[in-house]
């Protein structure tokens, strides 16, 4: 998991656009051309107004971490409850901890209380019942002018049918679905100063690196980022692979679960097996580019 650097990270709606400028960076929104160039930008306060949100992002772009603020946020108004959706065994069992004690004790308090749910998308293959099973609760009248709801899904992986429920829930107002944005240069900044302790590279240097190998798309993503400043400082201050291989360091990355992360207990055969994994995945993306069909349904 990533660390906690200091970034304010945005969000915008699913069905708007954002802007990227600054040599190949996120344009700040909070910077002298950010109404302008970035006026659909939301950070988490902004979010944090509206009861019921979906919070999409791609995979490395540090949506599991940024539900750390949104669970700041919500402890300051109330109970929270929080589940890792991916490392889910039971869908009663799941029902139990989110509709237990702790909800039923809010239900008939005058309090609010808000649910934090990461890696809906994670659960869906082995569990495709947890959200049908979270709607069908949700909707037996308890109050939900005083309950939040914050989900995190791959946007690519978000039932359809989840839209449609969760709006009629808490009306076409009080729900949303919001896209989590790249990095700016001044986010991989901060983490760069942070990370580089060898006294003979600087931030410059680093960024100076990035923009002469072309390495942008890379930087604005959390996980390829920490993958970029490691090999950085392996290579003394240089960044020696091109573009080709490290997009191809960085899928392999992708395939290997951290043994610290909780979720690598349910799946600890697989542990070690990256590159027969990548060969796998370079099939399936073979067939979805030759059969014109974006996803896969196992």
């Amino acid at each position: 998991m990533l660390k906690h650097y200091p970034w304010k990270r945005f969000w915008c709606r699913s069905d708007a656009s954002y802007y990227l400028g600054d040599d190949g960076y996120l344009t700040d929104p909070d910077g002298p051309s950010g109404e302008t160039r970035q006026p659909h930008a939301l950070s988490a306060d902004v979010l944090d107004e509206v009861p019921c949100v979906a919070l999409w992002g791609d995979p490395g772009l540090g949506k599991s971490t940024t539900l750390h603020e949104f669970r700041q946020l919500a402890e300051k108004r109330g109970g929270v409850l929080q589940e890792d959706l991916a490392v889910v065994t039971d869908v009663n069992r799941l029902r139990d901890q989110l509709f237990g004690m702790q909800f039923q004790t809010w239900a008939k308090s005058t309090g609010t209380l808000t649910i934090l749910l990461d890696s809906l998308d994670e659960c869906l293959l082995r569990h495709p019942s947890v959200p049908l099973m979270l709607v069908d609760e949700l909707g037996r009248g308890y109050p939900l002018n005083r309950l939040r709801l914050r989900i995190m899904c791959r946007g690519t992986e978000w039932p359809a049918f989840l839209t449609e429920r969760l709006s009629e829930l808490w009306g076409e107002q009080g729900f949303l679905t919001a896209e989590l944005l790249p990095l700016r240069k001044c986010d991989v900044e901060i983490a760069t100063k942070l990370e580089i302790d060898v006294e003979e590279l600087t931030v410059g240097d680093f960024m100076e690196e990035v923009s002469l190998r072309g390495m942008q798309p890379f930087a604005i993503r959390p996980n390829s980022l920490m993958m970029l400043l490691d090999a950085f400082r392996r290579g003394g201050g240089r960044l020696t692979r091109n573009q080709v291989e490290m997009f191809r360091d960085y899928c392999r990355t992708l395939c290997i679960e951290n043994p610290s992360n909780t979720r690598h207990l349910l799946a600890p055969s697989v542990a070690g097996e990256a590159d027969q994994l990548l060969a796998v995945a370079r099939r399936v993306a073979a067939v979805t580019i030759l059969s014109h069909r974006p996803t896969i349904i196992a």
